[in-house]
């Protein structure tokens, strides 16, 4: 078969042959359909999340059952079906009450530990591989929803835990994971500050839902949200970026009682840095942490884009053999909205 390897961290994309993978005991065979492209893959592709190399990376995938193995009940060949990004135990105290994220036995992630979808087959542990109806969401929309859509609902639900009427300020608003988010929010009754770095990111947070645009570029993010709010504040912020800057502004930015939820990849060498730590306990400020999502909200989410309550915004598709040119467009900052890799 066909695929995307990266032969050891930091290298690009390279096509290469490679045998059809041989099914184990509870293991299923994956047509793949679609894989997503976001910027995690970059993370793994450098070496930032783990796992090891050469490795077949992609982890927002759709397909089609082609064979189970022994054991494999749940699912048959011809299901259409979605991936779980989380390799999880299924036994321990979290995965027994709907926290998989906290998983104490992880295993690592789909494309990191094990290979991904960007490749004309895989297999994955059945209990990985969630059904949809093919005839109501296309593949390329049901790629995405694993890590792009729960994620989100794992924020808004959990997180976050956005009421009507709230005033929520998303940093990375135009990406593809923030553009779900601003629809998450919006759906969850809260009114959406949306902020990025470009006219075209901004202008598709606005068509989705979010009701004040800003600039970051122009510097002054927590100022701008002074004056959006009669000098309130937002009462949350949920930042997509995680860098230094993007903090600081998001932290300036909360209204008492406020919570700041951060999800970017921190590197090693930027502190979580806050301009006045006094302020946590002055203004009763929460700073929380938000990991994908639980296996409950991945159904909930494909439930959500079947009825039609979310929409998966796939702006770009790409041909298989563009793959690489895909997460470089990605990196770069080209794409609003999520990339998606067709495989025939």
């Amino acid at each position: 078969m066909k695929a995307f390897v990266v032969e050891k961290f930091g290298d690009r994309l390279e096509l290469k042959d490679l045998p059809l993978p041989t099914l184990g005991n509870g293991e299923a065979l994956v047509k793949v359909k679609a894989c997503g492209i976001g910027l995690t893959l970059s993370w793994i592709r450098l070496g930032r999340m783990g796992g090891s190399t050469p490795r077949v990376i992609g982890h927002e995938i759709a397909g089609v059952v082609e064979k189970v193995g022994d054991g494999v009940t749940d699912i048959s060949p011809g299901d259409s079906v979605a991936v779980y990004f989380y390799l999880t135990c299924g036994k321990c105290e979290y995965c027994l009450t709907d926290r998989e994220t906290l998983c104490v036995n992880f295993k690592g992630n789909v494309g990191t530990r094990t290979d991904g979808g960007l490749a004309e087959y895989l297999k994955l542990p059945s209990e990985n591989l969630f059904k949809f109806h093919k005839d109501k969401i296309p593949y390329s929309s049901a790629s995405i929803i694993s890590d792009a859509i729960a994620t989100p609902l794992h924020i808004a639900r959990r997180r976050a835990m956005i009421h009507p009427l709230e005033r929520v300020m998303i940093i990375g608003a135009g990406g593809g994971v923030g553009i779900h988010m601003v629809q998450m929010a919006k759906m969850f009754g809260a009114e959406v500050f949306a902020v990025d770095v470009s006219n075209e990111k901004l202008e598709l947070a606005k068509k989705y839902g979010a009701s004040h645009l800003i600039d970051a570029k122009k510097g002054k993010v927590s100022e701008t949200i002074k004056e959006l709010t009669q000098n309130k504040g937002v009462n949350t912020v949920i930042d997509f970026v995680s860098s230094p800057d993007s903090i600081s502004s998001g932290f300036s930015s909360l209204a008492p009682q406020g919570k700041l939820v951060l999800l970017g990849h921190f590197h090693p060498e930027d502190p979580l840095h806050i301009s006045d730590p006094q302020d946590v306990i002055r203004k009763e400020i929460s700073i929380l942490g938000s990991r994908y999502a639980t296996k409950q909200e991945f159904r909930d989410a494909i439930e959500m884009v079947e009825r039609g309550m979310i929409k998966p915004v796939v702006s770009t598709i790409y041909k298989f053999e563009d793959s690489d040119k895909a997460l470089k467009d990605v990196e770069e900052g080209k794409v609003s909205g999520r990339a998606v890799v067709e495989i025939p």
